[in-house]
């Protein structure tokens, strides 16, 4: 009834409740959805006194799923709750309610759509009277009564209508090895290994610009933080983004982070670093992340040109500071960066980390090469 999986008594007595006590010899199978589908005494007739009210222990909240029924983006809104699909019931359903089922789906909009645009189901109503804010991240999170509670039938089954896929970049927490991160709905969360395989780890790794990528053992991974995002992935390697193999709905899981999964990534699609106004001379741009961005001109010398000019093929250059430089927009990636000239790539080189950087982009900066190999 509140959203866990089970329960445990427990035994030791309940001081300071003073008010009424509805249920004594309560008999339940565990299938029940509420205690009134128990065996009990009448409501209100009781042998007990205060001290002997009974207390639980509610162990592992159940994760949710969601799904639309008729078309792709149109249609009645299901929930999977106790490993059941059940439908919503439209008593209070809105466009805020529709806006988190839709998010749970992997879209940024949503609009409520009732009566007889909204084909009816069959089996359990799992939900009634559902209030979101729109900012949830599951419907789970919104204000409801309890799971199996309602007074409606199938006629009054809620649906929805979503659209604009969100977007979803990833990361790793190294260069080109390390646990994956998915940024959804603006925030950054881990993935579970549940079904993980290399497959999905050559998606995640052909987002950042490698070509394969397989997963890391579990023993040599590192934990994550905060929300882990996907769970039961399964790809079938081909997918240009990890959103479009199959997984549970967003933030749905049954994992703790020491499932995240880290994947190693091989063979570079991309050169990572590119001139952006002309062919040997202009702003230097850096690939990381699966992003274009800049690198501020704090500390940009020749040494660091040549690293890059050498990069792109040229035996030598110069480094050309911000007010000779195209302004870029965007990510700015590097900052303070400090070459000896004799490394293969700014990576290579001393900078702060990756995306961390107090220059604006009046301050990119440019190379002009010279002598193509």
């Amino acid at each position: 009834m509140l959203g866990y999986s089970y329960g445990v008594r427990v035994i030791s007595r309940v001081s300071g409740y003073t008010g009424r006590i509805w249920l004594d010899k309560v008999d339940c199978n565990g299938q029940e959805l509420t205690l009134s589908g128990c065996s009990h005494y009448p409501w209100g007739t009781v042998t007990c006194k205060h001290g002997q009210e009974a207390r639980v222990r509610c162990v592992h909240r159940y994760s949710v799923d969601a799904r639309i029924v008729g078309e792709k983006t149109n249609g009645r809104a299901e929930l999977r709750y106790n490993n059941d699909w059940g439908s919503i019931c439209n008593i209070g359903w809105d466009d805020n309610d529709a806006i988190v089922f839709c998010r749970m789906m992997g879209y940024l909009k949503g609009y409520a759509v009732k009566g007889s645009q909204v084909p009816k189901g069959q089996g359990q109503i799992w939900l009634s009277d559902v209030q979101c804010n729109s900012t949830e991240v599951s419907i789970d999170e919104c204000t409801h009564p309890h799971w199996g509670i309602h007074s409606c039938d199938h006629t009054n089954d809620a649906g929805v209508r979503c659209s604009q896929e969100s977007p979803v970049t990833v990361r790793l927490s190294n260069s080109s090895y390390g646990r994956v991160e998915v940024n959804f709905n603006n925030q950054w969360g881990t993935i579970c290994d549940n079904f993980w395989n290399d497959n999905a780890a050559s998606v995640i790794c052909r987002m950042l610009g490698y070509r394969i990528g397989n997963t890391i053992p579990r023993n040599k991974r590192s934990s994550g933080v905060g929300r882990i995002w996907l769970d039961q992935v399964q790809c079938t390697g081909i997918e240009n983004n990890i959103k479009y193999c199959q997984h549970r709905s967003w933030g749905s899981h049954d994992c703790s982070h020491y499932q995240d999964v880290s994947v190693e990534c091989h063979e570079s699609l991309y050169q990572n670093v590119r001139i952006i106004g002309g062919q040997s001379k202009g702003r230097v741009e850096v690939f990381h992340n699966g992003i274009w961005g800049t690198v501020c001109d704090d500390y940009w010398n020749d040494k660091a040109a040549i690293v890059v000019c050498k990069a792109l093929g040229f035996r030598t250059g110069k480094g050309l500071l911000g007010k000779r430089t195209p302004d870029g927009t965007g990510k700015m990636w590097l900052d303070d960066v400090k070459c000896t000239g004799n490394e293969n790539s700014l990576d290579d080189c001393t900078h702060n980390a990756w995306g961390s950087s107090d220059c604006t982009h009046s301050e990119d900066a440019g190379v002009e090469c010279f002598n193509r190999i």
